[in-house]
């Protein structure tokens, strides 16, 4: 799985750090939603598509976990 993104979404951003950055990031639409550029299709589908890879990821990894093989 590429993380380059997902780094990116979860990078540490504040408020009082100045302008939120013009890309995704999870803080800066939590906490600066006034700011019109974070609020855009390119950001909604990143999101998107980073939460289904995560997911998919995590469902993969515990299909192939020994304990659920074990319990099946």
């Amino acid at each position: 799985m590429a993380t380059s993104p997902l780094l990116r979404a979860l990078a540490q951003w504040k408020p009082e750090a100045g302008d939120p950055p013009e890309y995704f990031n999870r803080h800066a639409t939590a906490h600066a939603v006034a700011h019109p550029w974070l609020v855009r299709r390119e950001s909604a589908l990143v999101g998107i598509r980073l939460a289904v890879s995560v997911a998919d990821q995590f469902t993969s990894d515990l299909s192939h976990s020994s304990v659920l093989n074990q319990v099946g």
